[in-house]
């Protein structure tokens, strides 16, 4: 994602745009296609076991984006306006406390490319595109119908299955 960002600092149509993704280094790494997992992992959503499991993986995702960001301080510099603080936010202690077992010695207090690096974004699009369940939103249903709009009038209905609803 520091790569994408840095291919893409001259397509900012604004300097301040392009100067704070420059400084900030700000990525969204996310998730998509959660309810997905629920549903093969035999959760109900919501349930104790598919919030237990999303404490998990929020923890493990987290922990390893703030270490790729470690390691990428080496051969690319820090992000600007780094600050130790970034430390001691309480979405970190939440993370650290989830999963203590990670090594967090290895990587805290020092400084990271990047000043946020997730970013749970809803994947409608993307996710209806690949036919996944969309960012952390459960399916809607199932079954559902959708309805298609064209632009030269051929408008279009179709029922539409989630496929891991199909799939044994």
């Amino acid at each position: 994602m520091d790569d994408v960002l840095e291919e893409n600092l001259p397509n900012h149509a604004l300097y301040v745009q392009r100067k704070t993704a420059e400084e900030f280094r700000n990525v969204g790494i996310g998730i998509m296609g959660l309810h997905d997992a629920f549903i093969k992992m035999g959760f109900v959503y919501g349930d104790n076991d598919s919030i237990d499991f999303t404490k998990f993986l929020m923890a493990h995702l987290l922990f390893f984006t703030l270490k790729a960001s470690v390691e990428l301080v080496k051969e690319r510099g820090q992000f600007k306006h780094y600050s130790r603080e970034i430390w001691d936010s309480s979405i970190i202690k939440h993370a650290k406390a989830c999963q203590p077992q990670l090594n967090w010695k290895d990587i805290e207090n020092k400084p990271l490319r990047n000043c946020s690096l997730l970013s749970i974004a809803p994947t409608g699009s993307i996710g209806t595109m690949w036919n996944v369940s969309t960012g952390v939103e459960p399916w809607f249903a199932l079954p559902y119908t959708r309805n298609t709009k064209s632009l030269e009038g051929k408008d279009t209905s179709y029922e539409v299955w989630a496929p891991v609803a199909k799939q044994e």
